[in-house]
């Protein structure tokens, strides 16, 4: 079975340490207190102090970084109303799709309607949008997203959930559960939990990045 997490970035280690971190794991020996030997040792084994080397320290940590990227290709999104981005990172911390929600290929975004309701049923954007985590697995560059996470602004409805367990995807991490009282949302985790997926809700450990291009650009 599914197990769903909160995880707050602030306080945790759940697999979102820097590759640069290393877990230390401290041991103990049996030494005779008195020996010059044994004393010899033990300090030797004493940590040795960390050297200053000017790294940066606010550096985005690996989940915030994918959790940005799924945001940034959100703004892709034409939908007036709700703008999300996909973003599929294998065990590797290698991403290898990206999608936000759009109308099909070849199908005009400027001829398809972007209404939530309307008198005219054919007029709802529903029928014609594809999904971010639809996009995101269909636009993958790698041979399949097996055993891959899914990093997502908001949490997926039942038909992406289907799309996601078919794809083998073993984890999804989201931000925001706001439709959870609707059905499709309830069939969704109904569907997850039985395929045994990870459902992470995410707590950013930056909750705003700045994008500044003018400090690149030539004045």
């Amino acid at each position: 079975m599914g197990k769903e997490t909160i995880i707050n970035s602030k306080s945790s280690n759940h697999e979102i340490n820097d590759d640069n971190n290393h877990v230390h794991q401290s041991s103990s020996i049996d030494y005779e207190q008195n020996s010059d030997q044994s004393s010899s040792l033990l300090t030797n084994l004493l940590p040795i102090p960390p050297v200053s080397t000017g790294k940066r320290n606010d550096y985005l940590i690996w989940w915030d970084y994918f959790m940005s990227i799924a945001y940034i290709v959100s703004l892709r999104s034409k939908d007036p109303n709700t703008r999300v981005g996909a973003c599929i990172v294998n065990d590797e911390n290698r991403i290898v799709g990206l999608g936000y929600n759009g109308m099909p290929n070849n199908c005009s975004d400027d001829e398809l309607p972007w209404f939530r309701t309307n008198d005219d049923p054919m007029q709802i954007k529903y029928l014609y949008v594809c999904h971010a985590e639809v996009n995101a697995i269909l636009n993958k560059n790698s041979y399949d997203c097996k055993n891959c996470s899914i990093f997502v602004l908001l949490f997926p409805c039942n038909d992406c959930a289907k799309m996601i367990i078919q794809a083998g995807i073993k984890r999804i991490v989201y931000l925001s559960d706001r439709y959870s009282n609707d059905i499709k949302f309830k069939a969704s985790r109904k569907l997850l939990v039985m395929a045994g997926i990870e459902l992470i809700k995410y707590q950013p450990k930056q909750r705003q990045i700045l994008i500044d291009f003018d400090q690149f650009i030539d004045k």
